[in-house]
């Protein structure tokens, strides 16, 4: 570890913010932070707040189609199994780093309007993605997400089912 260089939210007592407007700390080396700031802790933030256009940047940086395009042919081309995917924590922990974990449970548990637009939202982020690697002829899709403790779901399945599941039927 003394040479190693780790990425932006796994250094330590580094805040950044990602382009999503979420600030990330992390206490240790090479273990990837929280997110402590949360662009949309105060729900009226959501009219004005937009999210990154998923054609120039990723979570963490810049995008560039035209190399994972190339990259995906090539591999295509050499018979080999081709994926793609959207990033780790693409819905339900996405709510939770711009909202806040409490904001957002709270938000399904109430009704909250806005938390409908901003599922909408995202959805709408995750399936230019999508679209981008169905465009490809990926072999297979990755949606990676973390809905649960060490022994049981964070939500409940009728709060799942109402806000989680068209989203995930959409992107699907």
């Amino acid at each position: 570890y003394d040479n190693f260089q780790f990425g932006n939210a796994y250094r330590a007592g580094e805040k950044f913010e990602d382009n999503w407007g979420c600030t990330w700390e992390s206490s240790i080396d090479g273990i990837e932070g929280v997110v402590m700031g949360h662009p949309l802790s105060d729900s009226s933030a959501l009219d004005t707040w937009q999210p990154p256009d998923p054609l120039k940047v990723g979570d963490r940086g810049p995008v560039d189609w035209d190399r994972i395009r190339a990259d995906v042919a090539k591999a295509k081309a050499a018979g080999a199994l081709t994926s793609g995917g959207v990033p780790h924590g693409f819905l339900f922990m996405r709510l939770t780093y711009l909202r806040g974990f409490e904001n957002a449970l709270l938000d399904m548990a109430t009704g909250e309007p806005r938390m409908r637009t901003l599922v909408d939202m995202i959805v709408d982020h995750n399936m230019q993605i999508v679209r981008q690697y169905v465009d490809m002829g990926v072999d297979l899709m990755e949606f990676g997400e973390d809905l649960g403790t060490q022994t049981s779901s964070i939500i409940s399945p009728r709060t799942f089912r109402e806000w989680i599941t068209p989203g995930y039927e959409k992107l699907i």
